[in-house]
C-alpha cells in the first residue's frame, strides 16, 4: 500500500512541476443530413490543467565508428508524445477516436494504456499535420 501512495505522490509532483494544460476532445455521434450532405459531429471538450506531456523514444540505435567498437543512441520522433492524465480529470474513458489539443496542434490518440495502480492513463498521441487548433 505504501508503494501506491508513493507512486501517486510522485506523479502528482511531476504534474505540478512539468504539467501542461491540454484539452481532451471526445468525439460523439455523427449525423448525416441526406438533403445537404452535411455531416454533424458532436464533440465534447474537457480542459485538463495538469497533464504530463513527454517525448517518446522510438528506437535504440547502434552506430559503428572506425575507432570505437560500437556506439549507442536513441531516436526520438518529434511528432509523437506520451500524455499521462489522472482519472479524476475526465468523465468518460478516452478512445482512439478522440483527440488532444495541445500547443496549438491537434494530436490524435494512437493507444490508451491504463497504469497498474489504475489511477492514471497513458495516451500515445501523434500530431495531425493538417489540423491546427
Amino acid at each position: 500500500m505504501n508503494n501506491l501512495r508513493h507512486t501517486r505522490a510522485v506523479v502528482y509532483r511531476l504534474k505540478r512541476l512539468y504539467g501542461a494544460a491540454i484539452e481532451l476532445v471526445t468525439v460523439g455521434k455523427q449525423t448525416l443530413d441526406y438533403k445537404t450532405g452535411e455531416v454533424t459531429v458532436n464533440e465534447t471538450k474537457k480542459s485538463i490543467r495538469y497533464a504530463l506531456v513527454l517525448p517518446v523514444r522510438v528506437a535504440l540505435e547502434t552506430f559503428t565508428d572506425a575507432n570505437v567498437m560500437a556506439m549507442y543512441g536513441s531516436v526520438e520522433d518529434a511528432n509523437t508524445r506520451m500524455v499521462v492524465i489522472d482519472r479524476k480529470d475526465w468523465t468518460t474513458e478516452p478512445t482512439t477516436n478522440d483527440y488532444v489539443e495541445y500547443d496549438g496542434l491537434r494530436w490524435s490518440i494512437k493507444t490508451v494504456d491504463a497504469t497498474t495502480i489504475d489511477k492514471h492513463v497513458m495516451l500515445t498521441v501523434r500530431t495531425v499535420s493538417s489540423k491546427t487548433v
